[in-house]
């Protein structure tokens, strides 16, 4: 790697982070929960789907590998693949669900996101 290209990579990955912390913000924001409620372990509903509508966007939307997607919430990767799986799922029949899942993707910018995501292990 030439010394000029570094910094082009480094930006890269912290823009990344930058944009999965603004996703979880806004889910956050979305359903009136605090960040430390979201990475907690419990199970309450208020918490479960905010949680499986991040695995979803991290892993189905953003390509990030579901290990690395458990690691941030602490959790299993199978419950990361259940959750996105879930919530796939439920948007075919749950129209408000959908919607709140692409205001999200809209207001985060989705399509820029899945073009430049780098997933190696230095992002998360």
């Amino acid at each position: 790697m030439s010394y000029w290209a570094a910094p082009s990579i480094l930006n890269k990955r912290t823009d990344t982070k930058i944009k999965t912390d603004n996703i979880i913000d806004d889910v956050c924001n979305v359903y009136g929960i605090e960040l430390n409620d979201l990475f907690s372990t419990s199970r309450f509903r208020i918490l479960v789907e905010p949680r499986q509508i991040l695995f979803y966007i991290l892993h189905k939307k953003m390509n990030i590998p579901c290990v690395k997607v458990a690691k941030m919430f602490n959790k299993n990767h199978a419950t990361v693949l259940h959750g996105a799986n879930n919530i796939k799922s439920f948007m075919e029949y749950d129209k408000v669900l959908r919607e709140r899942v692409e205001g999200v993707l809209i207001r985060n910018d989705y399509f820029a996101l899945t073009n430049d995501i780098e997933t190696s292990s230095d992002i998360i």
